[in-house]
């Protein structure tokens, strides 16, 4: 038998009584139609991998058995679901065009594309969760490395993450250095692992707080260039975006990611909005709250940060950025 991280827990949760997924999840495996929500023959044969030792697919909410052992004998496993669409849960974003992004070791974007399957090019069409035998889906874009880029140039003693986020963005503007962070290669919209990492720009006069800026600028400039693809893909505007994650607690990143977004960042009332939002799948489940009540989550923030970069100023900044991506995938 063959399953995803759930399907053991819920295995050894129940004693070998319930063998199964749920749709979120196994829609990323890559042998599933997300149209019908069940394993695809097709890109089974194309793995080569028996259907029959896969997993049963189960709506996110319909139950997966109930605890036997562990000290929990009894007590039901009412749902399942894959973390970042628990995230989307967790941040309130259950109508269409609704997006959040989760700011970690990656940054990875999210937005709801409503019950008809969207046609992802550049970004991921995927299931966020499916009720009642109705599936939600959802578009996904990923920054690679966030988090784990912004240790690594800490590494290089150009300072932590607070100083990485609050450092002298008018000088760097006027030194006119721009860096792609592609440590680890280009995710969505470009999906290039080949591509690497850059700073253009620098001169005899380029300074520490030149480069930690422009890197960060980078970051926040990728995740614009994921959510214009996801909007693209899904013909979907989206008027703001909440955030959640460790980042999301330095805040003139946050602002910066506002100013260059041009819309509103609304950083969540929790950290783990995974975990708010797996428990919101359960309690809709088990009637002890309703989606108008988890939509009502979206008005309760940490804080909003509002853009104050001229128009002018941030298109030049991300015209600079593009045509450095541009120059970046060239290169090797």
């Amino acid at each position: 038998r063959a399953g995803t991280l759930d399907t053991w827990l819920v295995d050894r949760l129940t004693n070998g009584a319930v063998f199964a997924t749920d749709a979120s999840t196994a829609a990323r495996t890559l042998l599933c139609d997300i149209a019908t929500a069940t394993w695809s023959a097709e890109l089974c044969a194309l793995f080569a991998i028996p259907l029959a030792i896969l997993a049963e697919i189960r709506d996110t909410d319909a139950g997966f058995g109930a605890c036997a052992g562990h000290g929990l004998d009894g007590v039901p496993i009412v749902a399942s679901i894959v973390d970042q669409p628990a995230a989307l849960m967790g941040q309130g974003c259950v109508e269409p065009g609704e997006a959040k992004a989760t700011f970690g070791t990656g940054c990875f974007v999210y937005v709801n594309a409503g019950q008809v399957r969207p046609a992802g090019t550049g970004t991921l069409a995927t299931i966020a969760w499916r009720r009642d035998g109705v599936s939600t889906y959802a578009l996904d874009g990923g920054v690679l490395a966030v988090g784990s880029a912004l240790s690594w140039l800490s590494e290089l003693g150009l300072g932590d993450t607070g100083d990485l986020s609050t450092g002298a963005r008018r000088e760097r503007h006027d030194a006119g250095v721009t860096c792609v962070p592609a440590l680890v290669g280009l995710g969505a919209p470009h999906w290039d692992r080949a591509a690497r990492g850059a700073w253009l720009g620098i001169s005899n006069a380029t300074t520490r707080a030149d480069l930690a800026g422009a890197f960060v600028e980078g970051l926040a400039c990728r995740v614009v260039e994921v959510i214009d693809a996801i909007e693209a893909d899904a013909g979907l505007a989206i008027a703001e975006l909440h955030v959640d994650g460790g980042l999301t607690r330095a805040p003139a990143l946050m602002q910066l990611q506002a100013d260059l977004l041009g819309r509103p960042v609304v950083v969540a009332e929790e950290d783990e909005a995974t975990v708010v939002g797996a428990c919101a799948i359960a309690a809709l489940r088990l009637g002890l709250t309703t989606l108008a009540d988890v939509h009502a989550r979206r008005t309760r923030s940490r804080r909003r940060f509002e853009p104050v970069m001229s128009a002018d100023e941030r298109a030049a900044t991300l015209l600079r950025f593009r045509r450095a991506i541009a120059l970046v995938r060239q290169w090797g």
